[in-house]
């Protein structure tokens, strides 16, 4: 089946391609982050050591019904004051959207990149921040994060634009390689 470039493939996939990050022994896709970072990776770093994150590693899983990233309440400030002063941002000012994610001023937002067993995986600004302004003028955005009272990130479809993903629920893994337009 083939719409524009979008595929679905039906049986065995050409694993030498991706690379995988295995799974909880849970029910849901899940691994645990490792570490978070804006623009390049040069300013990387590791979840801090916490009740909620042991280990300096938080719960993950990939869900592909969410529009958003949905970051838990104990690392969502800190994430967004992060967020908007990669952005230069410096004032922080946005609203939570009652439709998921939070609108904020339209800036150069950064590459956002979450590291799972020493691999990082990037999601685009343009996979998560939307011009929701009248006029598309580039005044007010919307930035695809939210905050969840579950302890847990769930990383939604701006995690998944620009990969082409195999699930395999067998081996309890999930793979990831770059769609052929992908910046990443």
């Amino acid at each position: 089946m083939e719409a524009g470039n979008a595929h679905l493939q039906f049986g065995a996939v050409d694993e030498s391609a991706f690379t995988f990050i295995d799974l909880e022994e849970d029910l849901f896709w899940g691994s645990m982050a490792q570490g978070i970072a804006f623009g390049d990776l040069s300013n990387d770093y590791r979840v801090a050591d916490s009740d909620e994150n042991p280990d300096g590693k938080v719960y993950t899983i990939f869900n592909s019904a969410s529009a958003t990233i949905d970051l838990p309440k104990h690392m969502f400030d800190d994430y967004l004051t992060y967020l908007f002063y990669a952005a230069g941002l410096r004032d922080g000012n946005y609203d939570k959207s009652s439709a998921g994610g939070i609108t904020a001023q339209c800036a150069s937002y950064p590459k956002l990149h979450f590291m799972f067993q020493g691999n990082w995986l990037s999601v685009e600004p343009e996979d998560y921040v939307v011009d929701i302004s009248d006029s598309q003028d580039g005044s007010r955005c919307q930035v695809l994060i939210g905050e969840s009272d579950l302890p847990f990130i769930s990383m939604g479809l701006p995690m998944f634009k620009g990969y082409n993903m195999v699930f395999n629920d067998k081996d309890a893994k999930i793979g990831f390689a770059p769609t052929a337009n992908s910046k990443k």
